[in-house]
């Protein structure tokens, strides 16, 4: 055979070969629409990939920190709204998560919505059955008629039918543009102003996430009763839970409530000591005012509630001691609040056996002992004394029901009508001020007897 012809012979081998080649690589490593769309139907098109190599999986629980960087957290703790403490955690030297009461836990599964309606429904029902169903819809007054827990700032920002509620200077005002037409309906609460609410309460209870607290425990706090205390000498006023005892000594006014539980004192660390009394104290707080403003060598911070601002400071051991507190009234007088610690109500406290402790019928846990300090504080006022000593008649001293009959005299000055031109107030001896400012007409009252 001539050299020509073997080459091309060789050459027409070559490039069968080629096509063979090109032939196969198009279906093995076809990648047009049809071919994925091939793959994605059945498995046993789609051409083989390598696996990827796996991520290192970390080991559960251990926090990467390399081991020639050691992480030292500050040795401060946060208290949580149960009354237990947490620490900081590292590497990021964060506050571990409070636990909280079961009976107070959110839940999870419940959305912010149902959480709101669920909110409105057990508000309008209960007070359809104390105040029968109103044509028109439930207005501030209403609600909190029927949950004497719900305090008139709660409504603050509260959308109505007709504008909205503002709560400014101790008073709740309904407010709306000048020249709107009002008709009967205006002041009632629209389906968004029940969401304000519940997030204002809720977020004056400590919760600043609505979902962070069952709405039934809400309910509970809300509907207990509270009453109006007000000074027979200073002029000081605040609302309290009527499950709470009050009592006066030097003028020093202290609320107090207990369980019959029997334990060895406040402050038994060890948990072995005597019996010393068949009943523990679950809550107690005291006030009084005192002459200018106190000098302080520490706080411990700021606290607000209300009108009033001030600054507290811990006393004693852990768990264990009173917090202080000290509100400026102005610079000669301050009002000093004694708060007590319950130990036996804290978290992790092994002293004493808490969970028999909260089963006890009517005790208050540290959430709602919580709640109601700062409600009390939040509602305190005091009557501005003027120059010649008299002393304002508030609202909410015009509004008591009953008065205590104890004589400590009073000169009131009550207000008369005249039929020709104006008259000025006429003093007239009263039993004490409770009975004076329950007259209605008495404007302000000087301690003693008329002259």
């Amino acid at each position: 055979m001539p050299s020509y012809s073997k080459n091309f012979f060789i050459l027409i081998i070559i490039l069968l070969a080629g096509l063979l080649f090109v032939i196969t690589a198009e279906y093995f490593f076809d990648v047009s629409p049809e071919r994925l769309q091939a793959c994605s139907e059945t498995a046993e098109n789609c051409p083989e990939e390598p696996a990827p190599n796996p991520a290192p999986i970390p080991d559960e629980g251990v926090n990467e920190v390399p081991p020639d960087e050691f992480v030292a957290c500050t040795m401060d703790a946060l208290q949580c709204p149960d009354g237990s403490f947490v620490g900081r955690i590292a590497p990021n030297c964060e506050f571990s998560a409070c636990t909280g009461d079961v009976e107070t836990q959110g839940n999870i599964n419940q959305s912010v919505d149902d959480a709101y309606r669920e909110f409105k429904f057990e508000l309008e029902e209960t007070s359809r059955i104390e105040l029968r169903q109103p044509i028109e819809g439930y207005e501030p007054q209403m609600l909190m008629t029927a949950f004497p827990g719900l305090q008139p700032w709660d409504f603050d920002g509260v959308e109505a039918q007709t504008g909205y509620y503002l709560y400014h200077h101790g008073e709740l005002n309904h407010e709306y543009e000048v020249g709107t037409l009002l008709h009967s309906a205006a002041p009632a609460i629209t389906e968004q102003g029940y969401r304000r609410l519940y997030e204002n309460v809720t977020l004056r209870m400590g919760y600043d996430n609505p979902l962070d607290v069952r709405v039934d425990h809400v309910l509970k706090l809300l509907a207990i009763d509270w009453k109006t205390y007000v000074s027979t000498n200073t002029g000081i006023s605040f609302r309290y839970p009527s499950k709470l005892e009050l009592s006066e000594a030097g003028g020093v006014v202290t609320l107090h409530h207990s369980i019959p539980y029997e334990n060895s004192g406040p402050c038994d660390m060890m948990g072995d000591s005597n019996i010393l009394s068949d009943r523990l104290t679950d809550f107690k707080m005291s006030l009084e005012l005192v002459n200018g403003p106190v000098e302080l060598d520490y706080n411990d911070g700021t606290f607000s509630a209300g009108s009033l601002s001030g600054v507290s400071q811990y006393r004693g051991a852990e768990g264990c001691g009173d917090t202080y507190y000290y509100f400026e009234i102005d610079n000669t007088i301050t009002l000093l609040v004694k708060f007590e610690n319950i130990q036996a109500l804290f978290t992790g406290v092994n002293s004493w056996e808490r969970e028999a402790i909260l089963s006890v019928p009517g005790v208050i846990d540290n959430q709602e002992r919580l709640k109601f300090f700062e409600d009390i504080i939040g509602s305190f006022k005091i009557n501005k004394l003027s120059q010649t000593n008299q002393i304002e008649c508030l609202p909410e001293s015009r509004e008591v029901e009953a008065c205590i009959e104890i004589y400590q005299p009073v000169c009131g000055l009550a207000e008369v009508q005249c039929i020709t031109t104006p008259c000025n107030p006429v003093p007239e001896t009263f039993s004490n001020s409770c009975n004076a400012c329950a007259q209605g007409n008495v404007i302000s009252y000087t301690v003693g007897q008329c002259e």
